[in-house]
């Protein structure tokens, strides 16, 4: 559902809901075509504002609830409830700038209850004199789960902070998609050692503007 309400600004209200039904395997060391079970149905409803104040900026807030259940994860059984805005500006040097920002309530009883909030900030360069764009993405999440889990003495805390660079060849297609090259490193600071972690990841992504 989309509405464009009337105004000398480019305005955009955008509703939708979504249904997802993530499966696993029933017997994980059986053949590939082993019959598969349902791990989680989810259905999500949004609400996004969107509003363009110049030709180079653009900012959204949105909203978005979703009611998860499981028939064979108790833990999955979780309602999550998120609220956030991005605001993007594009600047005549071909570089684009990005702020945004979330905070977010998961209810259940099992381990994933918690409260987690986010801030994020992006930067892309598409120089005209060379056929390459670049960007980046450093984003920070602060969770606080909410229950003990068995054999701990304390809930769970974590900051995560995550530092994307990529950047893709403009010239080059694969099948009409574009293809992005890039490296993602992740550390997860938690009070817990089983989840004080660190990646390293390289990634190829295909892409395709209409």
């Amino acid at each position: 559902m989309r509405h464009t309400p009337e105004t000398t600004r480019p305005v955009l209200v955008y509703g939708y809901v979504r249904y997802d039904q993530r499966f696993t395997a029933d017997d994980i060391g059986g053949s590939v075509f082993d019959d598969y079970g349902a791990y989680y149905n989810q259905t999500t409803a949004g609400l996004e504002f969107h509003r363009n104040p110049t030709r180079t900026s653009a900012w959204k807030v949105y909203g978005t609830y979703a009611d998860r259940n499981s028939d064979t994860s108790t833990d999955q059984n979780v309602r999550i409830g998120t609220l956030g805005a991005t605001y993007r500006i594009t600047l005549n040097s071909g570089v684009g700038l990005a702020l945004g920002g979330y905070v977010q309530t998961t209810e259940g009883v099992g381990n994933l209850a918690a409260q987690a909030s986010n801030l994020s900030m992006g930067a892309s360069w598409a120089p005209a004199s060379v056929p390459f764009s670049f960007s980046g993405n450093l984003a920070y999440t602060h969770t606080e789960y909410a229950n003990i889990m068995a054999g701990y003495s304390e809930a769970r805390v974590d900051d995560d902070v995550k530092l994307e660079l990529s950047f893709a060849y403009d010239n080059f297609q694969f099948y009409g998609f574009k293809p992005t090259f890039g490296v993602l490193v992740s550390r997860d600071y938690s009070n817990l050692n089983r989840y004080d972690t660190q990646n390293v990841q390289m990634f190829t992504r295909l892409s395709a503007a209409f």
